[in-house]
């Protein structure tokens, strides 16, 4: 199953995938949240080392820099136990 319908599966919420072109990662995401006039850029944190860094530079950082919408990483999320409220 893609990762698209996992997720969807999961949240219960609509995923949409799309392709982005632009010249780096950060620039794609930080459009991306100017089209949609989005408010908050959740991502994902990696455990990247320096030279991983060094080559393709620090994303999150980047964003942040670039967007006035609120960024906030995640380190790990765990799905598999979520109480009703």
């Amino acid at each position: 199953m893609p990762l698209a319908e996992q997720l969807q599966e999961r949240l219960q919420v609509p995923v949409t995938p799309m392709s982005l072109m632009r010249s780096t990662v950060a620039d794609s995401i930080v459009q991306l949240a100017e089209t949609h006039e989005t408010q908050v850029i959740l991502l994902g944190a990696s455990r990247e080392n320096l030279l991983s860094q060094v080559l393709h530079g620090n994303i999150p950082l980047e964003i942040a820099q670039t967007t006035d919408c609120t960024v906030i990483l995640v380190r790990h999320a765990d799905f598999g136990e979520v109480a009703d409220a």
